[in-house]
């Protein structure tokens, strides 16, 4: 019978120390994200808007070539959309061009990045609160020569129709990148805070 009742206070105990621990990492994350609004969320309370916007993935999207990619860019008109400081911006011209793209039943992201710039305090460090956001889109595709299943990772500015590679592959965080990539806003060397992207 005591091992019974020591078998529930042990169990009792784990249970309300675990709940507490819980409850305490949730109150400083919330405290955490009020303090810094611009974690994990580039467009803050607009984020919710933004999946809503994107709707749900394409089931049997089609993978284009770059070719085809570019030649659709080029006739697309998303990158002729004045910008506007705090009413259209690059979560908005990234989303514009995802939901395009579906009309072509292609699956496109939108990626959400954070990066600093030497001189800015996130340069460098290993925090993902970095000093600048940034959205912009990523296609897989296939060029038609590819071995076995492996596809090419392209991003684009949806602003400017610029498109890029980093060797096939996706940004890693905590990493420096070099910028002067034609049609992007990156010049010099930035370092990645953050990265992910949503679609």
């Amino acid at each position: 019978m005591d091992l019974k009742k020591n078998k529930g206070k042990i169990f009792s105990t784990v249970f309300t120390i675990l709940c507490l621990l819980i409850g305490t990492v949730t109150i400083f994350v919330y405290f955490y994200n009020q303090q810094n609004p611009n974690y994990l969320s580039l467009f803050g309370e607009d984020y919710q808007e933004l999946l809503d916007d994107i709707g749900e993935p394409i089931e049997n999207p089609i993978t284009p070539t770059i070719e085809q990619v570019n030649s659709w860019l080029a006739i697309d008109n998303t990158d002729e959309i004045l910008y506007v400081e705090n009413v259209w911006m690059c979560g908005e011209y990234a989303t514009m061009l995802t939901v395009n793209a579906k009309e072509k039943s292609w699956r496109m992201y939108v990626v959400i990045l954070y990066y600093s710039v030497d001189g800015e305090s996130g340069y460098g460090k290993t925090n993902p609160n970095g000093n600048n956001g940034h959205a912009f889109n990523l296609i897989y595709c296939q060029d038609g020569v590819d071995e076995g299943d492996e596809l090419d990772v392209w991003y684009i500015e949806p602003q400017s129709d610029g498109i890029w590679q980093l060797n096939y592959d996706h940004y890693n965080v905590y990493t420096y990148y070099l910028g002067g990539i034609s049609g992007t806003i990156w010049k010099g060397i930035y370092w990645v805070n953050y990265y992910d992207y949503i679609g």
